[in-house]
Parts: structure tokens; sequence; C-alpha cells
């Protein structure tokens, strides 16, 4: 069997442990290469350098899709959800932060199940390796199952800092765990934490000031620790969190919510937010708008596309205009689509798809193009 063919099998096997947005666990487990310094994958694309004074963005969505980056190459080929650039150096380069799962849930249990490795690489400029580098973080180990890192200055010093969602053990009984926040230190060091906020099964994060008192806030999926499927906590500005729940959107409530984008819609200059999950339990792509005050997203205005049932789980979000672009994958996670929806109209339509490609875990626009974010992951 083929590469690609038995990674999906397998990540069909995992989809319903992970409620709904997929697995990396079993694909990744013992496979990523991202630990242990010198260790290198050539990539065939050349970065922009990184404009002075716009090395951190207002919002981790922002960070993700505002630089025109080519789709990235991953360290030794490995496969990873939570993966991110940014100029964490501060030199007018971005460096690559990514995360390598070191259990499997058929395996392990959820007590020897091991914390995954987080890493931060810069690029040969020469020779276009990824090389580890082995003196930012305070520690490579992470929590046990990262599934989405979102980049966002978290303690106000102008340097780009991680939020990673991450869900924990990815098997019954689901006992989910704590986000990590990887905080600059100044001098080009990083302290990796958990953020005490809450315990939850964090699929997705997105990161911005919802509330608009200057400070970075989290909204997080969470389809089994709470009933409410969006969490909100926000940020004190020191890279620490409060939780919210007055704050979160109702219309998302008990519903199979797996990914989330804080982007301005409506150019009011509040980020509203964008959800996806299965369309075919009931959750197609729907929007709710930031109406500021005290209640943010409660009770804000929402609107419900049109369900995809062929392409029935939503991945990412990229908008672009008058346009929100869907990453989608089927039910069982077999291939990929990109699916363009109206935002005005609500008219959809799919601009590419393949049964024969891994599912797409997220999407940049590239050269005018929507396509994945890592070579070999999709469309």
């Amino acid at each position: 069997m083929n590469k690609i063919s038995l990674l999906a099998l397998i990540s069909s096997a995992f989809m319903a442990a992970c409620g709904g947005g997929g697995s990396d666990s079993a694909s990744n487990a013992g496979s990523n290469n991202n630990s242990g310094a010198g260790q290198t994958q050539p990539i065939n694309v050349v970065f922009p350098a990184v404009p002075a004074g716009t090395s951190v963005q207002p919002t981790s969505y922002l960070n993700a899709k505002n630089f025109n980056l080519a789709p990235v190459r991953l360290p030794g080929n490995s496969w990873s959800d939570a993966t991110v650039l940014a100029d964490f150096k501060q030199n007018g380069t971005f460096q690559l932060f990514t995360a390598r799962l070191n259990y499997d849930p058929r395996s392990s249990t959820p007590t020897s199940a091991a914390a995954s490795t987080f890493g931060i690489y810069s690029r040969d400029p020469v020779a276009g390796n990824w090389i580890l580098e082995t003196g930012m973080l305070d520690t490579s180990a992470g929590c046990i199952h990262p599934r989405k890192a979102a980049v966002a200055d978290l303690n106000k010093d102008s340097i780009p800092d991680i939020v990673v969602g991450c869900h924990g053990y990815d098997a019954t009984p689901f006992p989910g765990e704590r986000m990590y926040a990887v905080l600059s230190q100044g001098g080009g060091r990083f302290r990796v934490a958990p953020i005490p906020a809450g315990i939850g099964f964090f699929h997705n994060v997105t990161v911005a000031d919802i509330n608009q008192d200057g400070n970075a806030d989290i909204v997080a999926t969470d389809n089994v620790i709470a009933s409410n499927a969006i969490r909100v906590f926000l940020g004190a500005g020191d890279g620490s969190f409060t939780e919210h729940a007055e704050l979160a959107p109702q219309v998302g409530r008990n519903r199979p919510i797996y990914t989330i984008e804080l982007v301005d819609l409506n150019n009011d200059g509040r980020p509203d937010l964008i959800m996806g999950g299965a369309d075919n339990q009931g959750w197609p792509v729907t929007t709710t708008l930031n109406q500021g005050g005290s209640r943010v997203f409660n009770g804000g205005a929402s609107t419900v596309y049109g369900a995809n049932s062929a392409w029935g789980i939503a991945t990412d979000f990229v908008a672009d205009g008058p346009y929100l672009y869907v990453a989608r994958t089927t039910d069982n996670y077999s291939g990929a689509s990109i699916e363009q929806i109206d935002l005005t109209t609500k008219a959809s339509s799919n601009l590419k798809s393949s049964t024969a490609v891994p599912w797409t875990a997220l999407i940049v626009k590239y050269g005018g193009t929507i396509q994945s974010a890592m070579v070999g992951r999709g469309l």
C-alpha cells in the first residue's frame, strides 16, 4: 500500500476519536523528525524578508495568512497540524515552529502517553534547510496532543508568541488537557508552559483582541469537556488568561465545531468569528459578528451557510474580499477540496478537489491561489 493510502486509512480509523476534526496521532507517532540538533529538510521556496514593524500582527489569522508565504515542507517530511511561521528571532526572517506527537493511542494509555516535542527552526539561507534552534525554548516538552498553533503578541513586548491548542489523549476517556503558551522572554528566549485557565478538548484556537482592551484574547473550540463548543479566554496582557463564558456565542452550543478563525468580516474594526465543523452533523459554516461591549459574540448576528454534503468536514478558512475559502475533507477524512463561498449571496462552488491526496489541515493564499500551507498535505 502506498504512503498516501496508508495515511488516509489510519486517519479515517481515528477520525471519530478526534471529535471529527481528524487525528494526526496514528500517522505521526514515531515518524516525525523535529527533535534533535542538526536535523534538516531542504525546501525549494524562497520566503520574503519580514517587513520592518510587522513581525507580529494584531491577530493570529493575519500572522498566518497575511505574509504571502509559500507552502512549507516540514523538517524531516514530518506531519504536524501545529505549525506556524513567524520572526521569533527578530532578525527580519521567518522561523518555523512545529510540534511532534510522541504517542499513539492504539498502544498507550492516558497516563503513559508521552508529551509532544516543540521546536523552532531557522532556515539555512544557502541550502534552504530547516535547522533546529537548540537554545530558544526553555524546554522542548509540550502538551500531549497539539492540534493548532496560533501566533500573537500575548505579553505586549512586540515579539511573536504562540498559543498551542491541545486536546490531550485522543481516545476514551478523552480527558482533555490545557492549552500551551510559548512566551517570549527577551533575548531570543521563550518559556514553554501550560495555560492554567482551563482544561478542554481544544481542537482549534485563534487569537485576537476581541473586546478591544489592547490585550490578545483566545477563542477555542471544545467539543468534549464543555457543553459550549466555543470557549473564550480574555488576556491580561502578560501572557495570562481568564475564561469568560458569557462572551461566547450561544449559537454554537452543543455543536460539532472543529475549526474557527477571527476575522473582521464587516470592516468595523472588531474581529468576527468564523466557525466550521461537521456539516452532516448539523453544523455547516457559520459566522457570528462581534457586537462589542460587554457581550462580544453572545447574541451577535449569525449567518449560516449551506451544508456541503460531499465534503462534509471544514478544516480551515481564508477570507479574501467578498469570499470565504474553506478547506474541506470527507466525513471519513479521505481526500481534500477547496470551497468558495460568497459571503453576501451565500452561493458556493467547489474550486478543486481530489480523493487521491491527504486531507488539508491549513490553507493559505499564495501566488493568487488558495492551496495547502504544507507541501504534500492536500491540494
